[in-house]
């Protein structure tokens, strides 16, 4: 009864979003029907492609990636946010010194770093950040089998990486409340 009411209300947004403009183009298609990718992310119109990049470029699935740039950004590729590192930026909110390893190109530059809010790009280079952090992840908890941390989706732990850093994850499930909430 309750997934019955779940996909109503599901098909009266999109049909409602269609009719006000397109505001949905689709949804992520869960690979997965628990952990991280228990449910569906709805993908605006324009935000379909990028997806596809963040996809193609991580290997990950695309509801995790969806879920993660809905969270990040909410789907706005120009966001800024001011925080301990500096700012972040983008879909996936990256900060400038994990930019600048993914995009050399921008190092060295004051103000915005280069292709940071280029939607594609900034899709196809946090998509292979996020691939680094699942792969990080996924050795940490092969190394550590006993941890807590190794008890979780690695896709999970992905996100905690992304969100307070590997030592974060490691701490887990001592981790910051807004990282609690995130994950």
């Amino acid at each position: 009864v309750v997934a019955g009411i779940a996909a109503l209300v599901l098909v009266m947004l999109l049909t409602v979003g269609q009719l006000v403009g397109g505001v949905s183009a689709g949804v992520a298609a869960s690979q997965q029907d628990s952990g991280a990718c228990a449910t569906t992310e709805v993908v605006p119109e324009q935000g379909q492609a990028w997806l596809n990049e963040a996809a193609s470029s991580s290997g990950l699935p695309p509801n995790f990636l969806a879920r993660v740039i809905s969270r990040e950004s909410d789907w706005r590729p120009d966001l800024f946010a001011m925080d301990s590192n500096g700012g972040t930026w983008g879909l996936f909110q990256i900060n400038r010194a994990e930019w600048a390893r993914l995009n050399p190109a921008s190092v060295g530059i004051s103000g915005t770093p280069i292709g940071i809010t280029d939607p594609m790009l900034h899709a196809r280079l946090g998509g292979v950040l996020m691939k680094q952090n699942y792969e990080t992840a996924q050795r940490l908890q092969a190394a550590n089998p006993r941890a807590a941390y190794a008890q979780i989706d690695p896709l999970e732990a992905a996100v905690i990486i992304h969100n307070a850093g590997q030592g974060a994850l490691m701490r887990y499930p001592n981790i910051p409340a807004i990282t609690r909430d995130y994950a």
